[in-house]
């Protein structure tokens, strides 16, 4: 007699293979010692453990801020007043060891603080440049340049602008690969307190204002009507800076800040 055919498979199972059954893909992953990896957390800089493959070291950008132990000029006076924000839109190294330091103070009722601002430890001079609406402008040379630059200088990444200083903490943006980033912060917070990553997220790679002021562009018409950029140069360095009532140190660190900004926008238009 024909059994029916599901009993019939019933029987097999039971007599005919008696050793099978099901194997899940968890019993089969584990046999083979196939582990899936960690999901890493989106976002998460500091996170060092194993990325999926083809994302482990691709270009970011991280908005930080910190409280740095160093006694920096920006730094105490906007502990003193907590009511300004300090943005730094420019910094030029000299050959001495110094920095020329480019910045707007912002508050609700302007004032001039150029004497107070003078007063500050490694404020070498400082003069207000500008005074538009919130926004006053000042100059100022510095005889320190802040551990957060050397440590990022150290592991290659760069520093974009504007730098925002406000009650005695910095915040700053990183451009980096994420391996870079990580090692940045590692270092930050051996010399900084309260080390906080804002933003993380792709960008570009520009460290400067991607747009001249107004005074750039008027020095560049000044250069360019004097011969400055002709072949060969109708007027040199020293002779544009007579003209401009400029020390030659001065213009030259312009044109260098100038170049600067003008090559990193053509760089990260093309990234």
């Amino acid at each position: 007699m024909r059994l029916p055919g599901t009993n019939r498979r019933r029987l097999n199972e039971q007599t005919v293979h008696p050793e099978v059954h099901r194997v899940s893909v968890t019993e089969l992953r584990a046999d083979s010692g196939h582990r899936r990896p960690p999901r890493t957390p989106r976002g998460d800089p500091s996170y060092s453990g194993p990325r999926p493959p083809g994302r482990e070291d691709h270009f970011a950008v991280v908005r930080i801020q910190f409280e740095i132990s160093e006694d920096l000029p920006l730094k105490g006076f906007t502990q003193a007043h907590p009511e300004l924000e300090a943005v730094i839109t420019a910094t030029q190294p000299l050959p001495d060891g110094r920095a020329v330091v480019e910045f707007e103070l912002m508050s609700s009722k302007p004032e001039d603080y150029t004497d107070e601002l003078a007063r500050l430890p490694h404020m070498v001079s400082v003069v207000r440049t500008d005074a538009v609406g919130p926004r006053t402008r000042y100059s100022a040379v510095v005889d320190l340049t802040p551990g957060y630059v050397g440590v990022v200088n150290e592991f290659g990444a760069l520093l974009r602008y504007p730098r925002l200083v406000a009650g005695g903490k910095h915040t700053v943006e990183v451009a980096a690969r994420t391996s870079q980033i990580r090692r940045v912060l590692q270092g930050l917070r051996q010399i900084s307190r309260e080390v906080r990553v804002l933003r993380f997220g792709r960008g570009t790679m520009r460290t400067c204002p991607s747009a001249l002021s107004a005074r750039q562009v008027a020095l560049l018409h000044h250069a360019l009507a004097a011969g400055y950029y002709d072949v060969p140069r109708r007027v040199s360095l020293t002779g544009l800076a007579r003209r401009l009532g400029r020390s030659k140190s001065s213009v030259s660190r312009a044109f260098a800040l100038i170049e600067r900004q003008l090559v990193e926008s053509q760089l990260s238009r093309s990234l």
